[in-house]
């Protein structure tokens, strides 16, 4: 399995939420493709990154590479994780991609650490 989960964003679907499930623990690339509505000489210049709590996932390292934006997210309580990518591209208006992460709780053990309450915003220029 990999360990990047893609939503190639179209403009015949502007509603669809990408969805993925995770395991307690598990670690992911969340990747945002806006090729499909970006005009050839187009890219991606700032993305923004929202969650609506930061206990079910927790995001870091923001990166942008063309026309795709990604953000690393560690699933750590069993719940769902909304989120936002919201980028601004060298032309046109704002675009956004919807993700919707469902976190499987698996049982605590001995010894681990209660996980962070992340950030509930990134953003990269």
């Amino acid at each position: 399995m990999s360990r990047n989960n893609t939503a190639y964003v179209s403009d015949y679907t502007r509603d669809r939420v990408h969805v993925s499930r995770l395991v307690r623990g598990e670690t992911r690339t969340l990747t945002a493709n806006f090729n499909a509505l970006l005009a050839e000489a187009d890219t991606i210049a700032s993305v923004t990154w929202r969650t609506q709590g930061g206990y079910p996932i927790l995001m870091a390292t923001p990166a942008i590479s063309g026309k795709t934006a990604t953000v690393k997210v560690t699933a750590q309580n069993g719940g769902i994780g909304i989120l936002k990518c919201q980028v601004s591209p060298t032309n046109g208006p704002a675009l956004t991609q919807l993700f919707r992460i469902e976190v499987e709780g698996a049982p605590y053990f001995n010894g681990e650490v209660n996980p962070p309450v992340g950030p509930l915003i990134l953003t990269t220029p």
